[in-house]
């Protein structure tokens, strides 16, 4: 692995294991806990920008309702 490969792979290491930390205690969690649904704990981070593939859908595949979030550059 290349040097700014092993930097990438630190950086999104450290942002996932932020996000994990902060959906653990948060507080829309903890209200879908009291109502027995499971928490939203993780965000899926995917490569291959610029390029298309298709995948089987999440909530086909693991029977899960997925949500996301975009942003985008100003």
């Amino acid at each position: 692995m290349s040097d700014d490969a092993r930097t990438t792979a630190d950086y999104i290491n450290e942002f996932t294991k932020l996000v994990y930390e902060k959906l653990s205690k948060a507080e829309f969690n903890e209200r879908r806990r009291r109502e027995g649904k499971g928490p939203i704990n993780m965000v899926l981070l995917r490569g291959g920008a610029g390029s298309l593939r298709n995948f089987e859908p999440l909530s086909t595949k693991y029977r899960i309702k997925p949500a996301i979030m975009l942003g985008g550059s100003r």
